[in-house]
């Protein structure tokens, strides 16, 4: 599995942030402040990774999915995901269950086989478009922030 290290700059502010803003929203309200942020910042990685996917058949550059959802049990058991992870975002080639073919396809592409060099394809998708989808996070998260502030004072000064 490829790992993109970035560090994000401010996101300890922007969490302090956000955490005061669940104590009047709600955890789930102030959870969904980072969604669509991170689907916004993987939308270059699918573009990417569905234009530089080999055609075959078809059905690898078919299996290109985004997913941005909380963690579940089984996400906490990966070494990479804590109790404080807020949202988890995938982007990449998703195979249904049960469909090895795709799979098989995938590991021949990406990592090559007896049969085929490797003509990867995510991994040079991460590598050159991380701080790009690291900005529009930032930015993304930042309005959210600030839309949510906002939303609240006016839901207090209402008296709500």
């Amino acid at each position: 599995m490829t790992k993109i290290n970035s560090e994000l700059q401010g996101i300890l502010s922007a969490q302090k942030a956000i955490r005061d803003l669940a104590k009047d929203l709600g955890a789930k309200k102030a959870g969904n402040i980072y969604r669509k942020p991170m689907k916004d910042a993987l939308v270059p990685f699918h573009q990417r990774i569905e234009a530089t996917t080999p055609v075959d058949s078809g059905a690898l550059k078919n299996a290109v999915k985004s997913l941005v959802r909380k963690p579940n049990k089984k996400d906490l058991k990966n070494e990479d995901v804590t109790q404080d992870t807020v949202m988890l975002g995938k982007v990449g080639w998703q195979r249904k269950t049960g469909d090895d073919a795709t799979y098989k396809q995938f590991l021949a592409v990406e990592y090559g086989n007896r049969d085929r060099n490797s003509t990867p394809v995510i991994r040079p998708a991460f590598t050159a478009l991380h701080e790009q989808a690291r900005s529009i996070f930032a930015k993304g998260l930042g309005e959210n922030v600030n839309k949510a502030a906002k939303r609240l004072a006016r839901k207090q000064k209402k008296g709500k």
